[in-house]
């Protein structure tokens, strides 16, 4: 059990083009204020996915809030 858990934890996170092309869309959505709410933007702002962050890029170390 032990092996499995070191194994998820380092395992590399793969991404398809699908998922980050609408993460792309939501993220102008998100810049453009295109039917975003206050406090959805603020969220995007701390996780710093308005900027250059990306949740399948993060630090390991770093967990994200629940709405």
């Amino acid at each position: 059990m032990v092996e499995l858990s070191k194994t998820v934890e380092n395992a590399k996170i793969r991404v398809g083009i699908k998922t980050k092309f609408m993460f792309s869309m939501m993220r102008i959505m998100q810049l453009k204020d295109w039917g975003s709410g206050t406090e959805e933007k603020e969220y995007w702002k701390k996780n710093g996915w308005l900027d250059t962050q990306r949740p399948w890029k993060s630090d390991k170390s770093r967990k994200f809030d629940n709405f």
